[in-house]
């Protein structure tokens, strides 16, 4: 389509000419709609094609031309034609496949199908679950990857273990767009790499290497003989034949050393024989020049341990004193317990005494002495029984047959500490009787008496009990004896003059309280100090008729 107005209208003429129409493509993502082409001179607007007013659910004329889900609209068509021109004999004739194109949809995968792997390229930057089960899946292994920018993708690829490569359209000259592949160089950086510098190698796409310019052809160089190392053993009969020849005696131990240790060294590889008796010859050489060494035999003693001092002066045990002690210890200890009785501890004590008589290092003179103690205490002084004979187990004593075989055992057993516990309790008793102690006496009278009550209690133990409780008051606790009342106070027959009589004056008149008249009752009447009318008042109230009091008794129902 022309940019310029002139030249457009010369492309619409010629195309109704020929009869020529144009359609929304659906490989786009557009609705399939006839277009119409749209030029105007007035305004700054360029020739387009422009959708018919009835094709207004087409999602490129709401969005725009690039505005459809997945990037740029055409980018799965210009991929595929640069990957067709870029396989070559590679490419087969099946057409490829746009997965996720639909009405108002851009493509989001390109499969591109080769003689090997097919080409699967991922255009979509959302969040697809279809594309990441086939990512996780085993059918991942049988696609070529190459993924634009999509993380889930791609973290999904790795845990897989499926190689991919990220690849990137660019805008070419001529109005087309490119497909450009990310390689990671050994730095980790991604370089982008133009398609066609690339070469499909096995699951992944790599970088095609350069063919090195030829290099000329140049003469060849004579050969020239190069000297081969030297030999260490050479070098080393040649410094002992030097320092021979120098009498230089310092250096000649030194170099008949160096010779011996080549020697050993050149062993296992082989020696040649002139080589061989060359250092025999300067072995023996080196051997006369070097001064004789004089060895002196000096007769061998026993040697003489010092006794160890500390650094305060007092000396140490020698090693074997430590050993004569512990033996002490064992022995008195094995004494003591057999003096005692204490079997635990005499099998103790003499297993320690065995266990140094096998210990290294012991002098004869302890090990005798222990030996001669455990002679005196024997192994088995504890272990001998009494009455059964030493070579078979003593009998148990025969159960009584019947029914009550065992109750009469803890008929007796309970018996026993019911006579244990009744003496616990008057011997509690006495000494709370003497102690003057109220609440304990009490306390052990109480339990006495319940021992009383039980039927378990022995017909004996309970006339005995009786016998001790007569004997002894019932309680202790003392009632106290309420105090007389003081004795009434007699009335004054004459008050104490007031102070007025005495200095002449009249004695001045005390305030009585008024007090019940006479002719009053007892009760409010006779003790209310009230004026004569509310008396009154309480005489009426008192004397008039009461009214009937209602029956309280419910009515049957």
């Amino acid at each position: 389509m022309p940019l310029d107005p002139d030249e457009a209208e010369a492309f619409r003429d010629r195309a109704r000419q020929h009869q020529e129409t144009f359609w929304c493509g659906h490989l786009l993502g557009g609705c399939g709609g006839q277009l119409s082409l749209k030029i105007i001179h007035e305004r700054e607007t360029v020739p387009h094609f422009a959708h018919r007013a009835d094709s207004n659910l087409c999602a490129r004329l709401r969005e725009g031309g690039e505005g459809t889900r997945g990037g740029y609209s055409a980018d799965h068509l210009y991929a595929q034609r640069h990957l067709r021109t870029w396989l070559g004999e590679r490419a087969v004739n099946t057409q490829a496949q746009y997965v996720g194109l639909a009405k108002g949809r851009a493509c989001t995968e390109l499969v591109v199908p080769t003689v090997g792997k097919p080409l699967r390229l991922v255009f979509t930057h959302d969040l697809d679950r279809s594309l990441l089960d086939l990512a996780k899946s085993a059918e991942a292994h049988d696609y070529v990857w190459l993924v634009r920018a999509n993380q889930a993708v791609t973290r999904a690829l790795v845990a897989n273990g499926v190689p991919y490569r990220l690849f990137r359209l660019t805008d070419g000259d001529d109005h087309t767009r490119t497909v450009q592949v990310g390689i990671r160089d050994g730095a980790g950086e991604v370089v982008w790499t133009p398609l066609g510098e690339c070469v499909l190698q096995a699951d992944t796409l790599v970088k095609a290497r350069t063919e090195a310019a030829p290099v000329p052809v140049q003469r060849r160089p004579e050969p020239r003989e190069v000297a081969a190392p030297a030999d260490p053993l050479e070098q080393a009969l040649s410094g002992l034949r030097h320092v021979l020849d120098a009498q230089d005696l310092a250096n000649v131990r030194s170099m008949a050393g160096q010779v011996q240790m080549r020697l050993r060294q050149a062993r296992n590889r082989g020696l040649a024989p002139h080589l061989l008796d060359e250092a025999r010859t300067l072995l023996q050489q080196a051997s006369d020049a070097l001064p004789s060494r004089e060895v002196v035999a000096r007769p061998r003693r026993a040697p003489v341990v010092p006794e160890r001092r500390r650094g305060d002066g007092r000396r140490t045990l020698l090693p074997y004193q430590h050993v004569r002690r512990e033996a002490d210890k064992y022995l008195g200890k094995l004494q003591w317990a057999a003096e005692r009785g204490l079997d635990r501890a005499y099998n103790d004590n003499r297993a320690a005494l065995v266990g140094l008589l096998t210990r290294p290092g012991v002098p004869k003179d302890v090990t005798d002495q222990i030996k001669q103690q455990l002679r005196q205490f024997p192994k088995d002084q504890f272990d001998r029984p009494v009455s059964a004979p030493p070579d078979r187990k003593p009998r148990r004593a025969a159960a009584p047959e019947g029914r009550d075989r065992g109750r009469g055992a803890n008929s007796g057993r309970r018996t026993d500490r019911i006579r244990a516990r009744a003496d616990d309790l008057l011997d509690t008793l006495q000494w709370a009787y003497q102690s003057k102690m109220p609440q304990t006496y009490d306390d052990t009278r109480a339990q006495l008496t319940d021992l009383l009550g039980r039927s378990s209690t022995p017909r004996e133990l309970k006339d005995k009990l009786r016998a001790h409780l007569r004997r002894l008051p019932d309680s202790l606790s003392i009632r106290p004896v309420p105090a007389p009342a003081p004795p009434p106070k007699k009335p004054q027959e004459s008050p104490k003059p007031d102070r007025r009589s005495r200095r002449g004056g009249k004695p001045a008149p005390r305030r009585q309280a008024p007090g019940p008249s006479h002719s009053s009752d007892a009760g409010i009447l006779a003790n209310a100090r009230i004026d004569e009318r509310s008396r009154r008042l309480l005489e009426q109230l008192r004397d008039a008729p009461q009214p009937p009091t209602p029956d309280r008794t419910q009515p049957e129902r």
